[in-house]
């Protein structure tokens, strides 16, 4: 009890529960069936000289069907020592220590396929796992996977075996060679093949904590963009085959055009084409055009660039992020969102849109489909989805949430709020027109007031009939505001 209560690391209390830990049956559980263990104890005791032992050990055979000869008494007695310095909480801690000092990852290549070339890169690789960056180890999780790649922790355990006589004392102990050949065997058997997976397991567990650490910084610089408010602009999703999908939308993200322009063609074509863009841009007064950075980027950004310069435009490019734009273009949101439009479209709305109001545009997409994350697919996919969906709700939170213009989606990261009642919310708005009063929230059904305690903070209406429904002071706190403003002989109607 006392070292369970001393234990400074779930690692160390592993280690105590371990003799007690349930498993299949074990060579020595079938020594201890036969009834050796209190011979085992009495040689791990150091009760038992040379001659004792060789008396005992005889006195063995014949007591169970299976010990037939003094050898298989041995050997049963060794299977129980062997297990007892694999289990022992010191030696263990050794082991260790000589591992994390000592031990290097290995690579090599299986076989010289096309598959394989992938991981051609890490065919003799060996790195000190004290040194080896986490995406190396992700990357030879997933060679390993595809049986690419032959993986191994090599490490000096002659060295900790060493360590570990010394700390039995096996020079002085009574039965040495009998406890030589159960250290050996416990390394050979049991403690190398433990320590590897461990090894593995920890530089797993770390690699795929840092890509979900990372993946969750990167998405929450994406999501936090500023936004490009009240611009008209002409978003562009690129494409060769099928041709560049252009959308224009006005200051709100509604569209108000849409066209096809193709990449190739003759010289009268492309300069056909740059009329048609240049027309679009400025029949509709777009400030921007919004290129995504998929496939034809590259021949859609020269096209751009020339026809601004050739029509001596009052307008500018960006590059956007398309990644999940496909996903989001064939989701249901986006179908409730644009039923009468082609997917393509949808697509080329959600690259515009991420430029006006990133964080808007963004929660409309599965967080892992944001494309700002490596080797997503090799790290544990629940916590990938909880930290990612915690970054989103604590964005959008941050942000706040203009209660009349809020999509479902949006309003569903809403602190109390969840898919179900952010779809309500959106309905109650549709049929009863815009929210005046932050307390209106209390009509929709189903939400009830520990709800709306939650919620109402982080929800604003910015020409509602309160002008602290504007700000991020909490319904509960008006009183108090409203008093505020009394005392300092200002008028609250006039805040803002």
């Amino acid at each position: 009890r006392k070292e369970i209560e001393q234990a400074d690391s779930l690692k160390r209390l592993e280690d105590l529960y371990l003799p007690y830990k349930q498993r299949r049956r074990s060579r020595a559980d079938s020594a201890r069936e036969r009834g050796l263990e209190s011979l085992a104890n009495s040689v791990w005791d150091g009760r038992l000289s040379g001659g004792q032992l060789a008396a005992e050990l005889n006195k063995r055979v014949g007591t169970h069907e299976e010990l037939t000869s003094v050898d298989l008494v041995e050997s049963g007695v060794v299977d129980i020592l062997a297990e007892r310095v694999a289990e022992s909480v010191v030696i263990r801690d050794i082991v260790r220590e000589v591992c994390q000092r000592s031990g290097s990852l290995e690579a090599k290549v299986i076989s010289k396929s096309e598959e394989s070339a992938t991981y051609r890169d890490y065919d003799g690789f060996s790195q000190r796992i004290s040194r080896i960056p986490p995406h190396r180890i992700l990357a030879m999780n997933r060679g390993e996977k595809e049986k690419a790649l032959r993986v191994k922790v090599v490490w000096d355990f002659e060295r900790a075996e060493e360590r570990c006589e010394r700390f039995l004392r096996l020079d002085q102990h009574r039965a040495s060679e009998l406890m030589g050949r159960a250290v050996n065997d416990a390394f050979g058997r049991l403690v190398n093949p433990s320590v590897e997976r461990e090894v593995r397991r920890d530089l797993t567990d770390t690699a795929s904590q840092h890509a979900i650490q990372t993946f969750s910084k990167n998405l929450r610089s994406l999501l936090l963009q500023p936004p490009l408010h009240n611009t008209r602009l002409l978003a562009v999703d690129p494409g060769f085959r099928t041709g560049c999908k252009l959308v224009v939308l006005d200051e709100q993200g509604q569209v108000l055009d849409s066209n096809v322009i193709y990449l190739t063609g003759t010289d009268d074509k492309i300069a056909a084409m740059r009329r048609k863009l240049a027309d679009l841009i400025t029949k509709y007064h777009c400030r921007v055009v919004a290129i995504g950075n998929g496939t034809g980027c590259r021949e859609a950004e020269q096209l751009v660039s020339q026809t601004l310069d050739e029509h001596k435009l009052d307008c500018r490019y960006i590059i956007v992020n398309e990644a999940g734009a496909s996903i989001y273009s064939a989701s249901d949101v986006a179908r409730d969102e644009f039923p009468e439009l082609d997917a393509t479209v949808r697509g080329t709305i959600s690259i515009g849109r991420r430029l006006q109001d990133p964080l808007s545009e963004l929660v409309k997409i599965d967080p892992q489909h944001v494309g700002v994350g490596m080797y997503q697919h090799d790290v544990d996919e629940k916590a990938l989805k909880k930290s990612l969906d915690e970054v989103v709700e604590s964005c959008v939170n941050n942000v706040g949430v203009d209660l009349n213009s809020a999509s479902a989606a949006l309003l569903s990261y809403v602190s109390g709020l969840n898919q179900s009642m952010a779809r309500k919310i959106v309905s109650y708005r549709t049929e009863h027109g815009k929210f005046r009063r932050r307390a209106d929230l209390l009509n929709v059904a189903g939400l009830g007031a520990t709800t709306f305690t939650q919620a109402a903070g982080f929800l604003r209406i910015s020409d509602g009939t309160d002008p602290l429904d504007n700000t991020w002071i909490h319904p509960e706190s008006y009183p108090v505001a409203q008093a505020l403003f009394e005392e300092c002989e200002v008028s609250w109607q006039d805040f803002s």
